[in-house]
């Protein structure tokens, strides 16, 4: 999705997640699998992606009828969180670094 990266910390470049923080709650399936089939690419960065995701994906399920209830909408709402917003990581020192074992 894109990182600025400073001297102090990674985070998420404005520009490239503008279009998931304007995304609208699905009112249907086929907005809901589009949704998902975005945030399905990044599931590897995303702990516990199903037990999130479980409320919005087993609305496609063959038979059941499409009903975007509260639970979908607060975790469609973390989701897109999750996507939008990166940890604040911050950049190694290795300059200053020095092995223990050579410490003390």
């Amino acid at each position: 999705m894109g990182h600025v990266i400073s001297e102090e910390v990674i985070s998420v470049d404005p520009e490239k997640i503008e279009g998931i923080m304007e995304w609208v709650a699905p009112k249907n399936v086929d907005k809901m699998r589009s949704f998902m089939g975005l945030v399905g690419y990044y599931r590897r960065f995303i702990k516990n992606f199903s037990q999130i995701s479980y409320p919005i994906t087993s609305l496609q399920r063959k038979g059941k009828k499409f009903k975007w209830i509260e639970e979908c909408e607060v975790n469609f709402e973390h989701l897109r969180h999750l996507l939008t917003h990166a940890p604040m990581l911050n950049i190694a020192d290795y300059c200053g670094w020095k092995h223990p074992r050579v410490l003390g």
